[in-house]
């Protein structure tokens, strides 16, 4: 990292331009950039992003209820029978990082804004470390064109994918504070850039953020312990650091807050109360290990970030790639179109992990060259994160931040933290092109470590183009087990033609590989031969430097990026909404006067799917952080069933009653699953056995374990008794109940909102009524008559209330904390930032005017 006592002039110097208005021409080369990628987003077209499809269905229901009645639902029972709407959809607030944000979406905020603001960043972040500002916008495409952070949009990740983009400016705000000691302006630029990627509301994102400011304030540190010896001024920039998040924090009060508590209860939270062996018998509050490591980059996948296809790219069929399949000549060629491109170790990828070829050279030359000891934290870092996103493949490693770093185990998707990488990796490799700018002669100087960079890159992706198999096998661990299999179960002549298969399939890999290998081999060799020529012409324009580098950087990762995202992508809105369009089944159970039903889609898979969550009250859904205790009962009762269901459906006899078969599954009777979809075009099931929204109960049947609770589910007849768990509600008092029940009793639902239920009751005596509405112990208030009522844990996931003799209404209300009490929260830490950056620019305007008047 340059010091402050370097040079502060640019190394190009334009006397026809203000230093504004060249300012000014970067932004708008930003602009023709990002218009240039995302032109048909400017048409009007959209992408066919999954995860925005899959939020558009999943707060459907919240948005039509707000369009209707103005009133925006805190709980959302379109998914998973009812949760809180914390992750889902939140109600407009007081948070001054939404209104900042929110200027970009002049911009489509769903591809092109986020690209722009991965360029303003990257450029911010290259100045503060004071290089020259046409090489840091020339290299800011570097870091918005890394492979991931295109992907990332092309699937519809937009949380993740702000966030990242305002990783720069963190980390551009305390170098700031403790490089520069810029207190005052640091402190302000942290608080607006961490407040910004807070609002982002990517906590992962947001984490892997903090890990890599961490390490870099130990840096710091070390360096004032055994160099400087200012502990004053690095205490100073803590002091300002902790200042400024507290700032950044407030205004988002309520969003963190609705996290922290959701998270307890939600899959991220811990371990279920359920009793089992697991992650080798250690209990830890967070994420069950087999499901947080799931996605973790293989040792040999991170050639990836030199060679992009090095596992072969994206999970896509063969045969979909029209000038691959014209180099087959195979009597199996097609069986191998059928086949995956991707034969990496994780489940599925929507593509690589690519820096770019030229960026990894030039990042790995650095080292010789850069005489600031920030490149070992650079290094230090970036290694770490590598080695932790292949997760399950180091265990060691893995196992110590899972059980010893804290919230580690929070977060699924190990790979992820490979962005601290993708923005160290092009950030020194600009630092190496700016040193290089200024002193040709280092590459003579350091000629040893040019030609170890180059062998590192050029070479490596030699050796792989001429021996492919050398980076690894050709076939994915799935297709070696079947192999491996088949030869302990099958005839060697059967076994012999399905290894002709596979050796052809390798050889058709084998093709892949080389044509990616050899492609970054040839664009090392042309970056290296920009650096030797500018070194051994002295009086060659450093723009040629500059500019060919980046030239030949763009063209690198442009081509790879239009593989994942191009303007084929892009569809009509038209076409993007006529995926919502209702189909015969959805129009049937939609002309239903049920104010409060569920449904069941079992021509998805329902605890994967978000579209039927359109339309209906799903028992299933698409979520991350789906409460606990429902994903428990999801993996005893939910998922089976629908397996058996699927199974009978399927029958061709004639001879299954599908009722009968349906009958004993009460957990779906007591989440009043009222609809069983089984074909898009035919009418749905109608469960004439579900229990309806709430019913009397005769008696109850206590326990003391979570695990005797989960099984009573499926023991006790659930209509007419209720499970309770006594060690968490020791001190309720419950009504004496009689198993001769009152045919005058009733409970009626006469107003339904997801987050505010009203009912009518009478019955001549005390009862206990159960409701078919998720428990969550946060936020949900009972009354009868206006007076307060206790909500009861009931059959492991609903709501009971013992009701007294009579006739009474009973409302639940679902008034969350975080929100109610964070909104004034957030509206108190906004108008303070506010505050805080007009006193500052006041200061600064004072400052000034008395300066000049001095001289």
């Amino acid at each position: 990292m340059p010091s402050s006592k370097l040079e502060k002039q640019p190394l190009i110097k334009n006397h026809a331009l203000s230093e504004g208005l060249q300012h000014l021409l970067i932004l708008f080369l930003f602009l023709v950039l990002t218009i240039a990628y995302f032109s048909p987003a400017f048409e009007g077209k959209v992408l066919q992003q999954m995860d925005v499809t899959h939020f558009k269905a999943l707060s459907h229901q919240t948005h039509e209820i707000y369009k209707k009645t103005g009133h925006f639902s805190l709980w959302n029972g379109s998914l998973f029978s009812g949760m809180p709407n914390f992750t889902i959809a939140n109600p407009d607030k007081p948070n001054i990082f939404d209104y900042v944000r929110g200027v970009f979406y002049i911009l489509p905020k769903y591809s092109a804004a986020i690209f722009f603001l991965y360029l303003l960043g990257f450029y911010l972040l290259l100045l503060t470390l004071k290089i020259d500002k046409w090489l840091s916008a020339f290299f800011s495409a570097a870091f918005a064109l890394s492979s991931y952070n295109i992907i990332i949009i092309a699937v519809g990740h937009i949380t993740k994918a702000y966030s990242i983009a305002f990783m720069p400016l963190v980390l551009a705000s305390f170098i700031l504070i403790f490089e520069y000691r810029k207190h005052l302006w640091g402190g302000l630029a942290t608080a607006f850039s961490l407040g910004l990627q807070i609002s982002s509301n990517h906590y992962q994102i947001l984490y892997y953020t903090a890990l890599m400011i961490g390490l870099y304030v130990l840096y710091k540190f070390l360096v004032v312990v055994f160099d400087t010896k200012d502990y004053k001024s690095f205490g100073l920039g803590l002091a300002v650091s902790a200042i400024a998040a507290f700032f950044a924090i407030l205004p988002n009060a309520v969003d963190m807050w609705e996290y922290y508590e959701g998270s307890k209860y939600s899959i991220r939270g811990g371990q279920s109360e359920l009793v089992k062996e697991s992650n080798k018998g250690k209990k830890v509050k967070g994420l069950d290990k087999d499901y947080a490591l799931s996605w973790s980059y293989g040792v040999g996948e991170s050639l990836t970030l030199l060679i992009p296809d090095i596992k072969g790219g994206a999970s896509d069929y063969i045969g979909n790639d029209q000038k691959l399949m014209s180099k087959i000549n195979s009597p199996y060629k097609p069986y191998i179109a059928q086949q995956m491109r991707y034969w990496g170790p994780q489940p599925f990828t929507a593509g690589p992990v690519y820096f770019g070829a030229i960026v990894l050279f030039l990042f790995i030359f650095g080292f010789w060259i850069i005489k600031d000891n920030i490149k070992w934290w650079i290094l230090f870092t970036t290694v770490l994160a590598l080695m932790l996103s292949w997760g399950k493949h180091f265990m060691p490693l893995t196992d110590l931040f899972y059980y010893y770093v804290p919230l580690y185990n929070k977060f699924r998707v190990v790979s992820m933290i490979l962005v601290i990488a993708s923005l160290l990796v092009p950030m020194f490799a600009a630092m190496t092109v700016y040193e290089i700018g200024k002193n040709p002669n280092v590459v003579k100087e350091k000629r040893s470590g040019f030609l170890i960079s180059l062998a590192l890159t050029a070479g490596i992706a030699l050796i792989v183009a001429l021996i492919p198999r050398i980076a690894g096998p050709l076939l994915s661990p799935q297709e070696m087990q079947f192999l491996n299999n088949l030869a302990k179960t099958q005839s060697p002549q059967v076994v012999s033609q399905y290894q002709n298969f596979f050796n052809d399939l390798e050889s058709v890999r084998a093709m892949i590989v080389k044509a990616s290998a050899w492609r970054t081999f040839v664009f090392v060799i042309l970056a290296a031969a920009i650096v030797w020529i500018y070194s051994m012409f002295k009086k060659t324009s450093v723009y040629l430097l500059y500019g060919g580098i980046s030239l030949l950087i763009l063209i690198d990762m442009w081509s790879i990026d239009r593989k994942y995202l191009n303007y084929s992508d892009f569809k009509p809105k038209r076409l993007a909404k006529a995926q919502f369009k209702p189909t015969l089944a959805d129009q049937f159970i939609l002309k239903t006067k049920e104010k409060d039903y569920r449904v069941l889609n079992l021509t998805v898979d329902p605890f994967n799917d978000a579209l039927t969550s359109y339309y209906h009250q799903s028992i299933g859904g698409y979520s991350a952080a789906k409460l606990r205790r429902y994903q428990d009962i999801i993996e005893h009762y939910l998922f089976p069933y629908t397996q058996i269901l699927v199974k009978a459906l399927q029958d061709t006899t004639g001879t299954v009653d599908i009722m009968q078969v349906l009958k004993p599954m009460q957990v779906l009777h007591m989440l009043n699953t009222l609809y069983i979809i089984v074909g898009p075009n035919t009418a749905p099931i109608v469960n004439s056995y579900a229990f309806g929204n709430a019913w009397f109960v005769d008696g109850y049947k206590f326990v003391n374990t979570a695990n005797a609770e989960i099984n009573a589910l499926s023991q006790i007849d659930l209509k007419h008794y209720a499970v309770i768990n006594k060690t968490k509600f020791p001190d309720i008092t419950l009504p004496e109940l009689s198993l001769i029940p009152d045919s005058t009793r009733y409970i009626k639902l006469v107003s339904y909102l997801p987050d505010s239920l009203v009912y009518d009751y009478y019955s001549p005596k005390n009862e206990f009524v159960v409701f078919s509405e998720v428990y969550y112990p946060e936020g949900w208030k009972a009354t009868i008559d206006g007076k307060p009522a206790k909500i009861i844990e009931t059959d492991y996931i609903l709501r009971g209330i013992a009701i007294p003799a009579g006739k009474h209404k009973i409302v639940m209300v679902f008034e969350p904390k975080p929100y109610t009490i964070g909104y004034n929260i957030a509206f108190i830490g906004s108008v303070l930032l506010v505050l805080l950056l007009v006193v500052a620019l006041a200061y600064a305007i004072l400052y000034n005017v008395k300066s000049k008047k001095t001289k």
